[in-house]
């Protein structure tokens, strides 16, 4: 649990740019990253709040020191029938990812720079 003894964040509320926006669904947590797709739906400000809210909070041994723990997905998904980043991937375990053969899969998870961060897709 990243967020263990923590209260709960609200952009809406709690956040500082009115004009950050994040879709739970463009939004995957593996345990060692927090992916953001960038979309119609989250835009950039957006994962910046995220970085800015949950980056101190998630910097895991496992992840290398220069690699962010809160990662923007560049929107490579958009308008190709998928609706969210979690639409196209997910995960099975903080290691293995679960993405669809073909140009959709292989492109998210290339964004994602999935397997130099040590993710094993399936």
């Amino acid at each position: 649990h990243f967020v263990e003894g923590e209260t709960l964040f609200d952009m809406r509320r709690d956040g500082d740019d009115p004009m950050a926006t994040a879709d739970g669904g463009d939004v995957l947590y593996t345990g060692r990253h927090f992916f953001v797709g960038l979309s119609d739906r989250t835009n950039e400000r957006g994962w910046e709040v995220l970085r800015s809210v949950f980056g101190s909070r998630l910097r895991r041994e496992d992840v290398d020191d220069d690699d962010e723990v809160v990662v923007a997905v560049p929107p490579v998904i958009r308008g190709k029938s998928v609706l969210h980043l979690k639409s196209a991937v997910t995960h099975l375990d903080p290691h293995t990812l679960l993405a669809p053969e073909g140009p959709i899969g292989d492109e998210v998870l290339t964004a994602m720079k999935a397997e130099e961060r040590g993710y094993v897709a399936i």
